[in-house]
């Protein structure tokens, strides 16, 4: 005769229990957090592919070898609209080099340059002869003295 206990239609079903449940809800967790970091690194990948697929292949020619060649490095804007240049560091500096020795010739040959380079000239001319003679110890004490005498004045 039938028990009054209902026996499982198969000997080796698992039974539902409080851990089972448990154990089930946490890996379900763990999968779900897993894909979540998957998806957020696939959408880093596309986004990096997406953005630097245009700058390799820009400029001359069907590849820009410059970018792929050349080591990391800041990008300078300068100007603003059409005027607008982009360069690398190294073509930055190359450039605020050659553009500081233009302005650096263009004042070398005024006037105010080479009359303040006279005058610097004769100065240090006037000191030279004035300490040649004498040790450096009294130069010391006659500078001292010149300048107290010029602060009570």
């Amino acid at each position: 005769m039938m028990s009054a206990q209902k026996e499982p239609k198969h000997p080796f079903t698992p039974r539902l229990s409080r851990e089972r449940i448990q154990e089930t809800f946490v890996f379900g967790l763990l999968r779900g957090m897993t894909f979540f970091v998957l998806f957020c690194a696939a959408f880093l990948f596309w986004d990096i592919l997406s953005k630097g697929a245009g700058k390799v292949f820009e400029g001359e020619g069907l590849i820009n070898w410059e970018f792929l060649t050349e080591h990391p490095q800041t990008l300078h804007v300068i100007g603003e609209g059409e005027d607008e240049i982009k360069l690398s560091s190294s073509n930055y500096y190359r450039l605020k080099d050659e553009k500081m020795y233009e302005k650096w010739n263009t004042f070398q040959g005024t006037f105010d340059y080479n009359n303040k380079r006279n005058q610097l000239f004769e100065a240090s001319k006037a000191i030279q002869n004035e300490w040649a003679d004498q040790s450096l110890v009294l130069a010391e004490a006659r500078f001292i003295r010149k300048r107290a005498e010029k602060s009570i004045r």
